[in-house]
């Protein structure tokens, strides 16, 4: 088994050939932003040091059980803690004091003050496709500026930012774009990556070794199958996005049917 393990960095290192840039705190949130309460559904809480400088003052029955379901939990992370619902009473706001964004002081095995953030806080994610198709890319080439996703990787960081103008929903509506590697802190076996980033560069920096299988693959042909030509080549339009739909690539036009005759290319 071969771990990546997701530390911070102060300069990113993409993996050669995948385009991957380590990132992290994204999407960045003010508290108040995480709109779920950590009473209702399981949360992530971020470690802000040894010691909380103004802890929230929760109710009793709160702040016991939100300790509680951190007791409870199982998670190693250094820097963040998901845990799950809080069985006991918990109430997500009483007298002004909301369990929203509260910042809570632990002992023992959780020992430090931990803040309630947003569920994908200081994930680590691959940003390799959602680089290319940016629906700002072409806007921010047009005016000479950067690429508004590996911009922040070009400038030195090992982070990505959440634009403040942005709507929260057009971080969940596109979270599919870019798969999800671990939390930084996280150690996280190969097998286990998402298959965007199980790369033989990936596998060859982390010394991973394939398993060898012996024999080929026998595949069905699809029904009404018919011999290749040729001729069509072997490429076929791909609708990726509404900017890259795969026409520049293809040897000839392409119209329905064709697949059947294109060749295959081993």
């Amino acid at each position: 088994m071969q771990n990546l393990n997701l530390q911070p960095a102060q300069t990113p290192t993409p993996t050669p050939n995948t385009g991957m840039k380590p990132t992290s705190g994204f999407p960045h949130t003010e508290p108040n932003a995480c709109e779920v309460s950590p009473c209702e559904t399981a949360s992530r809480w971020r470690r802000l040091g040894d010691t909380c400088a103004s802890a929230t003052p929760l109710d009793a029955l709160t702040a016991a059980s939100l300790a509680a379901a951190f007791n409870a939990s199982t998670d190693i992370n250094p820097m963040v803690r998901d845990i799950a619902a809080p069985e006991g009473d918990c109430t997500t706001e009483l007298d002004g004091v909301s369990a929203i964004g509260a910042k809570l002081q632990m002992a023992g095995d959780h020992a430090g003050c931990w803040q309630h953030v947003h569920p994908h806080t200081l994930d680590v994610r691959d940003f390799s496709y959602w680089s290319a198709n940016h629906p700002g890319n072409r806007v921010a080439e047009k005016y000479g500026r950067r690429n508004p996703i590996t911009r922040w990787a070009e400038l030195g960081s090992a982070a990505i930012v959440f634009p403040f103008h942005h709507l929260i929903q057009q971080w969940s509506g596109k979270e599919a774009l870019f798969p999800l590697v671990g939390r930084l802190g996280d150690s996280v076996d190969f097998a286990a990556l998402a298959t965007s980033v199980q790369t033989s560069a990936m596998a060859t920096l982390l010394g991973a070794a394939a398993d060898s299988v012996a024999g080929g693959v026998e595949a069905c042909g699809s029904p009404g199958e018919v011999a290749n030509d040729p001729a069509l080549g072997h490429l076929f339009k791909m609708y990726m996005t509404e900017y890259a739909r795969g026409e520049p690539e293809v040897h000839r036009d392409y119209v329905s049917g064709m697949a059947k005759k294109s060749a295959c290319q081993p």
